[in-house]
């Protein structure tokens, strides 16, 4: 595993832990014992260890991703979701709108989805929670502006009644930031979207 493929790791990462740092690796041994040594926030220290540079690398690598990939359990009960309206990256989150289109939901539960013209369509998503925004043009920037339209009224209307929750689904940084300044709850990925959940029971 290259320098550049633990750097992509670490960005996957980096939005579930926000204060992670880069990591820093270093080689120890020789012969047929190898140990690529990771150093995270000067503190944490993770160690692969093989019979060559490239697979303790890896082997580090994969550690990695145990200790700093959030666990989670991805929740297929959702009957404690309700007044909830979830505003949705289509193009983005697909991993989250097939999700949330297999799951049984409360019917105050709404899930505004948001992408191009050419976006697929999970099957199962018309049973009265979806509702489809298709931007013009294929450009991704189209269907991100309408999400944040639409983020801006929703706003409006519910953000403060307080008898709504409002979540924005995305891994786009300008959305993201977009509901961080709003002061709304938000989930970058899958994992963080069955988490967020879960802490609403």
């Amino acid at each position: 595993m290259s320098v550049s493929a633990l750097n992509l790791i670490y960005q996957k990462l980096v939005l579930q832990t926000p204060k992670l740092e880069a990591p820093t690796y270093t080689y120890t041994g020789s012969g047929t014992i190898w140990s690529c040594i990771l150093i995270f926030d000067n503190k944490t220290i993770i160690s692969g260890v093989f019979t060559n540079k490239k697979d303790a690398k890896e082997d580090a690598a994969k550690k990695y991703i145990e200790v700093f990939q959030p666990q989670t359990e991805e929740t297929t009960d959702l009957s404690h979701v309700k007044n909830t309206i979830f505003l949705l990256d289509g193009d983005q989150r697909m991993d989250c709108w097939k999700w949330l289109s297999q799951q049984t939901m409360d019917p105050s539960v709404i899930v505004y989805a948001f992408c191009s013209p050419v976006t697929p369509i999970p099957n199962g998503i018309y049973n009265g929670h979806f509702d489809v925004f298709k931007s013009k043009t294929t450009n991704r920037d189209s269907s991100d502006a309408l999400l944040l339209m639409s983020l801006g009224r929703m706003t409006d209307r519910y953000g403060k009644s307080g008898n709504t929750r409002l979540v924005v689904v995305s891994s786009d940084h300008i959305l993201v930031q977009a509901a961080q300044d709003i002061g709304i709850e938000w989930a970058g990925n899958l994992p963080q979207l069955t988490t967020l959940i879960n802490t609403w029971k």
